[in-house]
């Protein structure tokens, strides 16, 4: 089956392509100049590609027929748990190039990896060893179940709210001992974890519409 190419599909795919682009010049970046920055960056657009593939792939046609429709049920687009460390580490990062993982720091990613354990169990029980749907039942993918969308929820907001701290402590240390203080703060990046969380705030405004209108990915696809 080809690639259904329409508005929606389209639309999600200009962006798709966009974003893995510059997923590969942060990397690349990283690589030339060793800027540990540039790879948390690259990582993060790596997850933004994977939680709006479901989008372009579900209005491409992708999900209305076999093979496919088996397979990314089971692939794990949703990384949800890794999205707000990524984006509080490159905050971390880039205002402290000197920084490095310390083993607590790992603690930090558990959640994710818990949740490709569990999403690589469901797969291998359903496809390997049952040979039939048992963990995914009622035809929903698992990514958009109630209980992971909240928690990833919870945890994107607390890490984006534990970035915004981090720089307000930063521009308070540094108001402290440079007069010129404002050509070091990175506006930008208060934008960014501002903007960030207003998109947390919109997907509130989703959980809350469907309390009485029932919404498919037809009318959130613009999230």
């Amino acid at each position: 089956m080809t690639f259904q190419y329409n508005f929606y599909s389209v639309f999600l795919l200009v962006f798709w392509i966009h974003t893995a682009i510059y997923a590969g010049l942060f990397f690349r970046k990283f690589v030339v100049q060793q800027q540990k920055a540039a790879l948390w960056m690259g990582w993060f657009l790596i997850l933004v590609i994977l939680y709006t593939a479901p989008w372009m792939l579900g209005f491409a046609g992708r999900y209305d027929n076999q093979p496919y429709r088996t397979i990314l049920f089971y692939v794990p687009f949703q990384h949800l748990f890794w999205i707000g460390p990524v984006i509080y580490f490159y905050l971390v990062t880039l205002l402290n190039p000197r920084f490095t993982l310390q083993k607590r720091d790992f603690f930090h990613f558990l959640p994710g990896f818990l949740h490709l354990l569990m999403s690589a169990w469901v797969a291998l029980y359903d496809l390997g060893i049952a040979k039939q749907p048992y963990f995914i039942t009622n035809g929903e993918d698992p990514d958009f179940q109630p209980w992971y969308q909240g928690l990833g929820f919870l945890s994107m907001i607390f890490y984006g709210l534990a970035a915004l701290r981090y720089y307000y402590f930063y521009r308070k240390a540094l108001e402290s001992v440079l007069s010129n203080a404002a050509d070091f703060l990175l506006v930008w990046m208060r934008w960014f974890l501002i903007i960030f969380l207003s998109l947390l705030v919109f997907r509130v405004s989703f959980i809350v519409l469907e309390l009485w209108v029932s919404l498919d990915y037809w009318g959130t696809w613009w999230y």
